[in-house]
């Protein structure tokens, strides 16, 4: 698995995203998706997907609670490798300033 998928992503609430990364590995390795440390939290617009030599995970419309590091692990009779993409979901709010209402996105 190349490490050029380990990156940092950036999304606005409401955005979706897909997270394809292929791999090798004899024996196919098993693949694991795990959200901060934990299981994938059990909604239905987040989901993993794993075909012969390429996973997926797609997050659809991300709320602020998303917000995390999600690790891929593959793991096989020869050894193990993990890649974490940490993603930043940036909330938006509404501000008035001199009669005028834009839209700001923020961390936190």
């Amino acid at each position: 698995m190349d490490k050029q998928f380990e990156e940092e992503v950036i999304l606005k609430v409401g955005q979706s995203t897909a997270f394809e990364i292929p791999f090798k590995g004899n024996p196919q390795p098993k693949v694991t998706w795990t959200y901060n440390g934990e299981a994938l939290p059990q909604e239905k617009r987040i989901e993993s997907e794993t075909i012969y030599n390429m996973t997926t995970l797609r997050l659809g419309k991300v709320k602020r609670s998303d917000t995390g590091n999600y690790t891929l692990t593959l793991d096989n009779s020869a050894g193990k490798v993990s890649i974490t993409i940490k993603l930043t979901v940036l909330g938006m709010y509404l501000c008035c300033n001199r009669g005028f209402t834009h839209k700001t996105y923020v961390k936190d």
